[in-house]
């Protein structure tokens, strides 16, 4: 009998107030609907693509149409004008129209001034000027102008505006070497593209996040979006889109470390760039079978690739390719003994790279330089390198988060204003409700009460379930954080781990002291080339094993890249970071390392930064840098043993350029 009356309670209830809760649910499902068409094509912008479908071929065709479209379809709408100027503006560069192009951006200008600087026009007038430089050449003026109508973008409500400024953003952060910001523009461009159904633009995104997660290191992810593209490429039935995909996919592998699968794909590719007769895809590929020849030892066979590309390229002046071809022939003519012929292509490349602010192929240039200088034994020329190396780095990286800084800043600023706006339509709603709804107060307590009543009926019920899903949910989260810093071959800790854990770790803990290992297995490469890549995993994998049983479990094994590691030792001094370097150089070559029908003896250098506080980056980076320096002495005067620096008390700022001022002390496996 209770029951049935408390069913019919919330009937009754229910009946009173039916009108109300049905227009409420209406508003939420309205505003929800709102704030997710600040993506969607208009109706404007979708009657102009379908005009830009119609005319790709033909672009004075489509500048003509645009104008027509535009008199015939007026309009006062911010949003759409914006798209429609800065479409005009391209179309009027490529054809060379300059006085049309001046009085568009006059347009612009004056919009700007009278809209009180609406984010859709100001991102439709920065992103013209890139353009104008763009086709001027103007590497510099370009960045800046797509860098500044994406800030805008982000607070603009023009869908396919936004979505081609992200792009282009991201393409000339990804030749930059801002590759976290290319991801995420792209990611911003593919999620437009998925919220109007576009397959072809969430393609272009996803070929674009594949590459710059590739330079990151994230390969996995980088092979998943790489082949949705092709698999819709295909599905399309677009060779050349197909044949430009293959062609990063074999980077990918590359990068990866699978030398074989990379291979493969290239000569495949080859054949299809031969049926399409792209000239510029065949020498492309070339350019990369230099470079995995040259990894295989056949440096002969890179030389003719490189050369091959290099002539194409010099006859049909594409020069960012003639760049490609003069880094790899000055490597290769390294290791052939031909260093004046080295060092003038490695000159003619960085000349190139430097010209049009490629910061990070011009790093990736002095890091094989340097490694190329260090396995000649000409240690100097390799550590200049490297610097350069770390300068361009470190540029690199710090572009990138100024950047990020600014991004974010406004976007933090947009969501201050969003949630104010929020929290005045709010006041006011409530207010309304109040006057309009005094008759009706007793009912919505009666109302509340059983709702609430009801709530908890149906909480309790479902919590015990809740709470063991979210223990299951928790514990498998916990288990794939863990995963994301494993390095799969070494099954040890990786570069990931350093930038996202360790690091925060050593700039947070002021009052704790580290020492920083530097490890390079000697004569590595060589090693590979002697059994091959499979005997080199095999020595990482017993490396790693015998050094983490050399360590206490609070130290951190990290590997780097390659065959360096980076040692984390926290509250040691000097005389026991002494003796660890000694024990740790005793069991690496304690025993050779069995491999199929080989014994393989391995040792390593060593460069410890000892007892040291980290306070911020800068002192952080100083850090590490001596440890490489260190480990620079320690391989210059024979490997096999360690460099260690006591820099106990020591300001790291005045001993950076001056090595020789810091108290060291050589160590290896005999040192008493």
């Amino acid at each position: 009998m209770p029951l049935i009356v408390f069913l019919f309670c919330v009937l009754f209830a229910a009946a009173l107030d039916a009108t109300e809760i049905e227009q409420a649910t209406q508003q939420n499902i309205s505003a929800h609907i709102q704030k997710q068409s600040n993506l969607t094509f208009s109706n404007y912008e979708n009657r102009i693509e379908q005009l830009s479908l119609k005319h790709n071929q033909d672009n004075l065709e489509m500048l003509a149409a645009l104008n027509q479209f535009n008199e015939q379809n007026p309009t006062n709408n911010l949003n759409d004008l914006a798209y429609l100027l800065s479409y005009r503006c391209y179309l009027e560069l490529v054809n060379n129209q300059q006085d049309a192009y001046q009085q568009t951006e006059q347009s612009l200008l004056a919009l700007t001034i009278s809209s009180a600087s609406d984010p859709a026009i100001s991102a439709a007038t920065s992103f013209c000027k890139s353009w104008r430089y763009y086709f001027e050449k103007d590497a510099k003026q370009y960045d800046l102008y797509i860098e500044q109508s994406f800030n805008y973008a982000l607070n603009a409500q023009t869908p396919v505006l936004k979505y081609w400024i992200a792009i282009s953003f991201a393409m000339m952060a990804q030749d930059t070497g801002r590759h976290s910001a290319a991801i995420e523009a792209a990611k911003l461009a593919m999620t437009i593209a998925n919220v109007n159904k576009d397959n072809y633009r969430e393609a272009t995104s996803r070929a674009i996040i594949a590459i710059s997660e590739a330079e990151l290191g994230f390969f996995d992810d980088a092979l998943i979006n790489n082949q949705w593209a092709i698999d819709w490429y295909k599905s399309v039935d677009q060779q050349n889109a197909i044949l430009g995909l293959y062609q990063n996919r074999g980077f990918i592998l590359n990068s990866q470390g699978n030398t074989a699968q990379a291979k493969a794909i290239y000569l495949d590719a080859i054949e299809q760039a031969k049926k399409l007769e792209n000239q510029d895809a065949i020498h492309e590929i070339y350019s990369n079978l230099a470079a995995i020849a040259f990894t295989e030892g056949e440096l002969a066979l890179s030389n003719d690739y490189a050369k091959k590309t290099l002539q194409y390229a010099q006859q049909s002046d594409y020069q960012t390719l003639a760049a490609h071809a003069y880094s790899i022939m000055a490597i290769n003519n390294v290791y052939l003994n031909q260093l004046d012929l080295a060092q003038e292509y490695f000159d003619k490349g960085n000349s190139y790279f430097e010209e049009y602010k490629m910061i990070s192929l011009l790093a990736d240039n002095y890091k094989s330089w340097s490694e190329a200088m260090a396995s000649i034994e000409n240690f100097e020329a390799a550590y200049k390198a490297q610097l350069r190396y770390k300068e361009l780095s470190d540029k690199i990286f710090n572009t990138e988060r100024e950047s990020r800084m600014l991004r974010i800043k406004e976007l933090y600023e947009v969501a201050q204003k969003d949630q104010e706006i929020e929290q005045l339509a709010f006041d006011n709603q409530r207010k309304n409700t109040e006057i309009e709804n005094k008759s009706l107060q007793k009912r919505i307590w009666i109302l509340s009460a059983v709702i609430t009543l009801l709530a908890f009926i149906i909480l309790s019920f479902f919590y015990r379930k809740l709470n063991t899903s979210n223990k299951k949910l928790t514990k498998h989260n916990t288990k794939l954080n863990e995963e994301r810093f494993i390095d799969p071959l070494t099954e040890g800790l990786n570069r990931r781990f350093f930038e996202v854990q360790q690091r925060e770790r050593m700039l947070n803990v002021p009052e704790v002291s580290f020492s920083l290992f530097a490890l390079d297995i000697d004569h590595f490469k060589s090693l590979n080339d002697t059994y091959g890549h499979a005997c080199g995993d095999q020595v990482l994998k017993q490396f790693c094993q015998r050094i983490r049983q050399s360590i206490r479990q609070q130290d951190n094994l990290i590997r780097m890249g390659g065959e360096e590691f980076l040692l984390v030792i926290e509250n040691s001094k000097l005389e026991a970071d002494a003796q660890l370097i000694k024990k740790l150089l005793t069991i690496t070559n304690s025993e050779p390392i069995t491999f199929e029908l080989h014994r393989v003896s391995i040792s390593v250098s060593i460069g410890a930064a000892s007892n040291v506080n980290i306070y911020d980056e800068t002192t952080l980076d100083f850090a590490l840098e001596l440890a490489d320096q260190a480990l620079y002495k320690a391989k210059q005067a024979g490997r096999n043993q360690g460099e260690l620096l006591d820099l106990y008390q020591i300001n790291l700022a005045s001993v950076i350029n001056n090595y020789d001022m810091i108290v060291s002390k050589t160590v290896t496996s005999r040192t008493q």
